[in-house]
């Protein structure tokens, strides 16, 4: 799988509380964690791991 690296500044202030959402996730890096979190909110959305025409079969039953 190719990967493509990823950089961003958050605020001083979050920075405390990241590693405390990773403590109480059990998470050991930011990285990991973050990728997680970015991971999460792609199949929340359902852009990540929805076969397309599952979700078109599912729209269609719905309606």
């Amino acid at each position: 799988m190719a990967s493509v690296k990823l950089v961003t500044l958050i605020p001083k202030k979050w920075e405390k509380l990241i590693e405390e959402a990773m403590e109480i996730e059990g998470w050991e890096k930011p990285a990991h964690y973050l990728r997680e979190l970015i991971k999460k909110d792609l199949v929340e959305k359902g852009l990540l791991g929805v076969n397309k025409e599952d979700q078109k079969t599912l729209e269609q039953i719905c309606v």
